[in-house]
């Protein structure tokens, strides 16, 4: 997996990539991911967007992604409240700032979660958690649960719902 950072193409190997998609796997549990439920995923299409994905359906849990121009609200009010979402996995300052304003309105969300923290020091809420602490915090799970991240991918079925696949709204709500 390649990414271009600063002009610098940022190379991740299949380990590396296996101990991102582990160590957010882990931390989505350690934060109380259950089977069934939803996290809502908004940015561009970065590593961390498809960890995160990969790692929820390795916790047979379902993604839902949004697109990075949806509106606060109605957009991912209505997508959170549709898909039962739980949590929201965000790009930037900006996905951010969408969720903080409709904090009120989602009460189900239990933690958002960014990845791109440029312009993101100033902010002071437990409710905002960065990719970088979250791996963390998930990789002191794993330590922890040695063997889970491969128990629970043995155990998901063909049949499981990974992924909730929306309209952009550009006519009227997501559908």
């Amino acid at each position: 997996m390649r990414k271009k950072r600063y002009g610098i193409w940022q190379e991740y190997s299949w380990n590396d990539v296996y101990d991102h998609v582990s160590n957010v796997f882990h931390g989505l549990i350690a934060l109380g991911l259950k089977t069934d439920e939803t996290v809502i995923v908004i940015g561009e299409n970065d590593p961390e967007m498809y960890w995160s994905q990969i790692a929820t359906h390795a916790a047979s849990a379902m993604t839902c992604s949004v697109f990075a121009d949806a509106l606060p609200d109605p957009d991912l009010v209505y997508v959170a409240h549709s898909t039962n979402a739980t949590f929201i996995i965000a790009h930037d300052q900006e996905q951010v700032d969408k969720a903080l304003m409709i904090k009120e309105k989602v009460p189900q969300i239990r933690k958002v979660i960014y990845w791109e923290d440029k312009g993101m020091w100033s902010y002071d809420d437990d409710w905002l958690m960065s990719f970088e602490e979250f791996e963390a915090f998930g990789a002191t799970h794993r330590e922890k649960n040695k063997g889970l991240f491969e128990k629970s991918i043995a155990a998901t079925e063909p049949e499981n719902t990974i992924v909730l696949s929306m309209t952009s709204g550009t006519t009227s709500l997501p559908k």
